[in-house]
């Protein structure tokens, strides 16, 4: 494989294009002047509690978010690189994009993406960063860490093969603190944006504590959900600890998950 050409995006982080003997053009991330290992670790899923977030999580899968509904207005931008052809445009919309972070105890991002303590997050064992796997129809861009970046290199300085990918995966650095993690697919336009997984690669789950106070049917659906599909799974109830600004985690039995939803008496 030759290298053709390199852009630095940020401090130790960049692309490089090389050619492969079959006549491709692979697209490597490169840190600290090495490719990155072929395996991520642990990341962690957050979910606000909902009917489509419920579903995902009993069905196994990650919702490929279009980059429109993000809640960063910078984020994948296409305004930043500008002007674009419409063959570019094209494929752009057919992005899609699923979060994680490497950082569980966060308060902001139980915050802001567990709905205040009123949902839950996953824990995902390390995914491998260039393997096209997951549904057949979308073919894997990028699996890996964002890049934190204080401004967006000019249009003219990007190569084309490059700016899909590179929209893709900055942020700018006042997001640093979420150490996001992104899988980014290409997909056929308007097909359904599900990456399926297998349910084995969950290692445990983490759910708010408002998920406790008033068991309602989308709460009690999602510890029967737990208790169903995954009874060996640790599972964790989690709640600020405001006197240290930080969030504590305490293993909940199995005995009282079914308690809660009912499926044994209490004090037996």
């Amino acid at each position: 494989m030759w290298p053709l050409e390199e852009l630095i995006i940020a401090n130790n982080y960049k692309l490089r294009l090389s050619m492969r003997t079959d006549g491709s053009m692979p697209i490597e991330v490169i840190y600290k002047n090495e490719p990155r290992g072929p395996y991520l670790k642990s990341v962690f899923k957050f979910f606000p509690l909902g009917i489509n977030s419920l579903d995902a999580f009993a069905s196994n899968y990650f919702w490929l978010s279009s980059p429109n509904s993000f809640n960063d207005p910078f984020d994948f931008n296409t305004k930043l690189i500008d002007p674009i052809s419409n063959k570019v445009k094209n494929e752009y919309s057919k992005v899609g994009i699923s979060c994680f972070s490497t950082k569980k105890d966060d308060v902001l991002m139980w915050g802001h993406y567990a709905k205040g303590f009123d949902g839950f997050a996953v824990k995902i064992k390390g995914l491998p960063r260039q393997k096209a796997f997951g549904s057949k129809e979308f073919k894997l861009q990028y699996c890996g860490e964002v890049a934190y970046v204080n401004k967006v290199i000019e249009s003219k300085k990007i190569r084309s093969e490059f700016r899909t990918l590179y929209l893709s995966i900055i942020k700018h650095k006042r997001w640093s603190y979420e150490k996001e993690v992104r899988l980014v697919y290409i997909g056929p336009e308007g097909k359904e944006r599900k990456w399926t997984y297998d349910p084995n690669i969950v290692e445990a789950v983490y759910i708010g504590f408002k998920v406790f106070e008033d068991l309602t049917p989308e709460r009690s659906l999602l510890l029967n959900t737990i208790i169903d599909k995954y009874p060996r799974l640790p599972v964790y109830y989690v709640e600020p600890r405001y006197d240290l600004f930080k969030v504590k985690f305490e293993r909940i039995p199995k005995k009282k998950l079914l308690e809660l939803c009912g499926r044994v008496s209490f004090g037996r």
